[in-house]
């Protein structure tokens, strides 16, 4: 809570008797007391940059009779915006052969009758925002016997006031976060996003160019609005299109840096970065329709495989397909194309290249991703084996590991079923129920990708795009992650994650934090304090006033957070006013004064400013009521014999 008392400084009131003295002769000389005027109330100094200086002027006239005397003229500057005030006696205008001079004492300067000085009021901000001050100017009489200037008796104190918006002076670039993510994309589509690009200064910001750097970067079209000569004006955005289409299944990184004439951070960098659907994509599928289980093959009646292939997200035909012979250690034999339609399809197995004796047809299937599906069909080539008890062509004596169940035979497709179909020791492997990335987990158990070894249920979740800890959300506590859910990662630009008040574009606020992420704090709030700020003192339209008078007191108050303010005055007995809870009030001046008030009286007001939080700030002032006749009089000058009674 801040609280100012205004007090004004002595004015000389020289009271003469206007009738003549006995014994007096000569003849009595007045002249009207001094008048203290200013051109204007409020120096507006209009925008400014931080580094640069502006100046204007308030112009004091001294529209009296007699020489006015000014004491020490001071600037209220609440928030330390940089105001000065100063003069050139040079500037000085005077009517006849007025003067104004200058002193090095608490008279600063004295005016004479139709002398005019213009006051420079001068800022050199380094905070940005909107800045005021209250310029004070008193009025000081000569207490000699016999004075040479005098206090305006009704203006013992003047109050200017001056304004100005500081602006930074020059274009900011801001590219709203540091990362752009596209959602996955198969090969082939194509997928736009859009990246924005705000000026946060006051002047125009002139883009000089961008450059790619990385070898993804032929995968991410950049649109247009990056060129260099580019113009942004103060407070508007460049929305830029950019097109993602992937190269191959897995994540494309680029950085794409920007360059602008901005002198603070003209060159910022933000990162491009798409998955394709391999991230997301299921294995695909195959199945052997025919010939049966244990087919007999001779040259002269081949062998044609009846396949159906299948796939959530690639196109069949891209697919790659293989069907190989376990007898000859699983070379190739035979490659297959699936139609586009997965509609079952034939292929001829070239009898040539099968060895005599049984043997397993494997079928493997491999999409762009690299996941791999196989099925098996036991055929016997010519012949198969005599001890062959289940008619799947393998015996016993070839390595069937169980001759009474045809869906078990050396290469089988393993199904999870409890039995190890391939022999091969192994019970469902290769199966929800087989942990094939050996991280402890299989699809059964709850792992959502079992070709990865680290993404499984509790792993630890870094940030590649990936649920890694099987809890159908990816990258949460990470960078990547919107930890306070307002729509932005840290690596978007959110410089708290943890505050869904703070996030690129968010509103600022009074509280020394950078809520929207520009890297400046409260930005052009008002913040000094909480309070609300009252210019200077109570503003007195008068200092003084006679019996019944009616004068004018207002509060110049601001608050920092732009809200609405609410004032309570607080007069002293005898004062009255319109209203006590309006900025500005018309006080009527006692009517009457206490006998022990002689010719004056003072009397103190106050007012109390408050925000909707209860925050508060003071202000006083104070006036001197005279009895009818004692303050509107001409100064003596000469003539008046003080020596007689």
């Amino acid at each position: 809570m801040r609280r100012r008392v205004l007090t004004p400084p002595s004015v000389l009131l020289v009271f003469v008797a206007l009738t003549a003295c006995k014994g007096g002769d000569s003849e009595l000389v007045t002249a009207p007391p001094a008048l203290l005027t200013l051109d204007a109330e409020w120096v507006e100094l209009g925008e400014v940059a931080i580094g640069e200086t502006a100046t204007g002027t308030l112009t004091l006239r001294n529209e009296g009779g007699v020489t006015l005397g000014v004491g020490e003229i001071t600037v209220d500057d609440d928030a330390s915006a940089g105001f000065t005030v100063g003069w050139e006696l040079a500037d000085a205008r005077c009517e006849g052969d007025g003067r104004v001079a200058e002193y090095a004492d608490e008279v600063r300067l004295t005016l004479d009758p139709g002398c005019a000085l213009p006051i420079t009021v001068g800022l050199s901000p380094s905070n940005r925002g909107e800045v005021y001050a209250a310029i004070k100017i008193p009025t000081v009489g000569d207490t000699a016997d016999t004075p040479t200037f005098w206090a305006d008796p009704i203006h013992a104190v003047e109050q200017g006031y001056s304004h100005a918006t500081v602006l930074d002076g020059y274009g900011r670039l801001l590219i709203l976060g540091g990362l752009l993510d596209f959602a996955p994309v198969a090969l082939g589509d194509e997928q736009w996003s859009r990246l924005t690009v705000r000026n946060q200064g006051d002047s125009a910001l002139t883009l000089d160019g961008y450059t790619t750097i990385g070898d993804d970067c032929a995968a991410f079209e950049i649109g247009e609005g990056l060129e260099a000569g580019e113009r942004i004006e103060p407070g508007e955005e460049a929305l830029l299109d950019i097109a993602f289409t992937p190269l191959e299944y897995r994540e494309h990184v680029c950085a794409l840096t920007v360059f602008s004439d901005d002198p603070v951070d003209g060159t910022q960098s933000i990162t491009l970065r798409a998955l394709s659907t391999c991230a997301v994509a299921q294995a695909p599928s195959v199945k052997v329709l025919g010939p049966e289980t244990g087919t007999i093959v001779t040259a002269s009646k081949g062998l044609n495989l009846n396949l159906r292939v299948t796939h959530e997200h690639q196109d069949p035909s891209t697919l790659t397909c293989l069907i190989k012979s376990a007898a000859d250690n699983l070379n190739t034999v035979a490659a297959c194309s699936p139609p586009s339609s997965e509609a079952a399809f034939e292929v001829a197995i070239p009898v040539s290249k099968l060895d005599d004796g049984p043997d397993t047809l494997v079928v493997e299937v491999y999409d762009l991703c690299g996941r791999m599906a196989s099925a098996s069909l036991p055929i016997a080539v010519n012949s198969g084996d005599s001890d062959d008890d289940d008619g799947d062509g393998w015996g016993e004596t070839s390595g069937d590991c169980d001759d009474n169940n045809a869906a078990v035979y050396p290469y089988a497709a393993e199904d999870q079923d409890g039995l190890d179909n391939d022999c091969d020791g192994g019970k469902d492997d290769g199966t929800d129920a087989w942990d094939d990335d050996e991280d402890g987990f299989s699809e059964d158990d709850g792992d959502c990708d079992d070709n990865n070894n680290k993404t499984f249920p509790g792993a630890a979740e870094p940030a590649d795009g990936l649920d890694n800890d099987c809890d159908d959300e990816s990258d949460e506590g990470t960078l990547r992650a919107d930890d306070d859910e307002d729509g932005f990662s840290e690596e978007e630009g959110d410089c708290n994650d943890l505050d869904p008040d703070v996030a690129p574009g968010a509103p600022e606020l009074c509280d020394g934090l950078d809520q929207d992420c520009d890297d400046l704090a409260d930005n052009d709030l008002l913040c000094g304090v909480d309070a609300p700020w009252i210019l200077g003192d109570v503003d007195l339209s008068q200092t003084a006033c006679e019996l019944g008078d009616e004068i004018t007191a207002t509060a110049w108050a601001i608050d920092p957070q732009g809200t609405a303010i609410t004032y309570a005055w607080n007069l002293a007995a005898g004062l009255s006013a319109d209203s006590l809870s309006m900025s500005s009030l018309t006080l009527s001046c006692p009517s009457t004064l206490p006998a022990s008030a002689g010719d004056g009286q003072a009397y103190v007001m106050s007012v109390v400013s408050a925000d909707p939080e209860g925050h508060q700030s003071f202000a006083f002032g104070e006036v001197m009521v005279w009895q009818t006749g004692a303050l509107y009089q001409d100064v003596v000058l000469s003539g008046a014999d003080t020596a007689a009674p």
